[in-house]
């Protein structure tokens, strides 16, 4: 009997405990939300998250150190949403990110290794045409990634800022 009272007062206890120390840690924070017009899909982002952004002909990069409903605070610097031109995610394309950079070396490095093989095997043609023809596919696959690898969100156009206090 004396065991099940204690069970149960512990239960009871390691019920009460989180929900006392969540109700310290809520806290209103605004977040900063990039929203197609017209449409569903949105961008999310928070205090201590970086972005990367065009005010009229630079492009910016920073950490948000502070959301107001008017302005952001990136590093020292506030900045009025409605200066800004665009938003850039630079990890937004992991497959065109990486496959920008790695299909041209992996198409070097096939053309390497096929001629140095013929070079070590002593074959009078020390190109070959099937090996260059892929050498030069992947070298030209990555070249038309390249400016894909990056995603531009356009202020006035489709897309928008807005701030949410959750």
């Amino acid at each position: 009997m004396l065991l099940k009272i204690t069970i149960i007062s512990l239960f009871a206890v390691f019920l009460t405990i989180p929900s006392c120390h969540a109700q310290d840690s809520v806290r209103s924070e605004n977040v900063l939300i990039l929203r197609k017009r017209k449409s569903a899909k949105r961008v999310y982002y928070i205090k201590k998250s970086p972005i990367v952004y065009k005010v009229r002909d630079s492009i910016q990069l920073g950490i948000i150190n502070e959301i107001e409903f008017d302005s952001i605070l990136i590093d020292t610097t506030w900045i009025k949403y409605n200066s800004i031109a665009s938003v850039i995610a630079p990890y937004k394309r992991q497959f065109l990110k990486n496959g920008s950079v790695l299909f041209p070396i992996a198409g070097i490095t096939f053309a390497v290794i096929t001629t140095f093989n013929s070079v070590i095997n002593r074959d009078k043609p020390i190109f070959y045409r099937e090996h260059l023809i892929p050498s030069a596919g992947l070298i030209g696959l990555g070249i038309v990634m390249w400016p894909f690898k990056t995603k531009r969100y356009r202020m006035k156009r489709k897309w928008g800022l807005m701030v949410m206090a959750t």
